[in-house]
């Protein structure tokens, strides 16, 4: 699995994590999460979205271990 994220537009500052993605089983949901709750309430907010439906949406948590890190 390979996670990039958005580097400048100009084709730098790109980070690029590889590792081995697993579905967690026993993870609580986003709305039960009190820290993520609390980080991103005010994103969901702006995007019309409580925790309870950002849940709902994506209600598969995954956890990444990185085994690797590039960039440029």
């Amino acid at each position: 699995m390979t996670l990039n994220f958005a580097g400048d537009g100009h084709g730098g500052d790109i980070v690029i994590l590889d590792g081995t993605a697993v579905i967690v089983d026993d993870a609580p949901s986003a709305a039960e999460n009190e820290a993520g709750v609390a980080k991103y309430a005010s994103d969901w907010e702006h995007s019309g979205m409580t925790a309870d439906s950002f849940a709902q949406q994506f209600s598969i948590p995954v956890r990444i271990r990185i085994s690797g890190l590039h960039g440029r």
